[in-house]
């Protein structure tokens, strides 16, 4: 009975120490999640300055130079021919 006895508390603190472990881990996860929550905000504003930024360099450039001419005649590559393989 003393070796199970053993075997038993030797079990729980185990389990403890695993529970504590994965605790701490998901923790330290929660931690990089918020963080890279905090840089994508950042990234999305800093972007949408650019972008912004953009539109009224256009906006500008348009009015002193003239509107801007876009070439709406772009050709794709046509898709390669293949051998039919179901009839």
């Amino acid at each position: 009975m003393q070796l199970e006895k053993q075997l038993t508390d030797a079990l729980v603190q185990t389990r403890t120490q695993k529970t504590q472990l994965m605790l701490e881990s998901v923790e330290k996860l929660r931690e990089q999640e918020k963080t890279l929550k905090q840089e994508n905000e950042q990234l999305k504003d800093e972007v949408g300055k650019l972008v912004d930024n953009r539109k009224i360099k256009n906006h500008i450039d348009s009015r002193f130079n003239g509107p801007v001419e876009v070439d709406t005649n772009i050709q794709c590559p046509q898709p390669k021919k293949t051998l039919p393989l179901l009839w």
